[in-house]
């Protein structure tokens, strides 16, 4: 029910060409799978040129905890609304 009403996504990665992005979710998705539980290729929007590399959506809380934990293990993230 909290799903539905806000979701997030812990954005890991932006790039300009699809298939970077593409590379970029295989590796995050075999190394950060369980904890993000699906890395996403996202395409990007009219106001955003880059396509991202994103878990599924999930609340505010649990995308701010995964990004924690991601942090910890050097990989960059960023919690985003959407």
């Amino acid at each position: 029910q909290q799903l539905k009403s806000e979701q997030y996504r812990v954005q890991l990665a932006a790039f300009r060409a699809t298939r970077d992005a593409d590379r970029a979710r295989a590796r995050l998705e075999s190394k950060y799978g369980k904890l993000l539980r699906e890395v996403e290729v996202v395409p990007p929007t009219p106001t955003q040129k880059m396509t991202t590399v994103s878990s599924a959506p999930m609340t505010q809380k649990d995308a701010e905890a995964a990004c924690g934990t991601l942090k910890k293990e050097h990989q960059h993230c960023e919690v985003v609304k959407g």
